[in-house]
């Protein structure tokens, strides 16, 4: 979220709402995190191929687990962070970039 700060707050200057651009930001996170959990996901099951399925289906749960739990921090945080970019600092943002 630092490095968008800018555009959050510039967009916020032209009046686009909080909820909004909240969700425009959960929807963006939880693409990139999607593509990550499925991804990651992908290689504990290859990684456990050779394994005996009584072995293999626990790591491949642990890391479904993780996955889950991942993409929902990515997309709460992502949302949960646009609120605190205020539009009172845009000038402030701008010179430091």
């Amino acid at each position: 979220m630092f490095c968008r700060r800018l555009s959050i707050a510039s967009d916020r200057h032209v009046g686009v709402s909080t909820a909004a651009q909240a969700l425009g930001i959960a929807v963006q996170h939880l693409v990139w995190g999607a593509i990550g959990a499925v991804l990651a996901l992908a290689v504990s099951v290859v990684l456990v191929r050779g394994l005996p399925f009584g072995d293999g289906l626990p790591v491949v749960e642990g890391a479904a687990l993780l996955c889950g739990l991942g993409l929902v921090g990515a997309v709460t945080g992502g949302a949960a962070a646009v609120p605190l970019v205020r539009e009172r600092a845009l000038h402030r943002y701008f010179r430091t970039r």
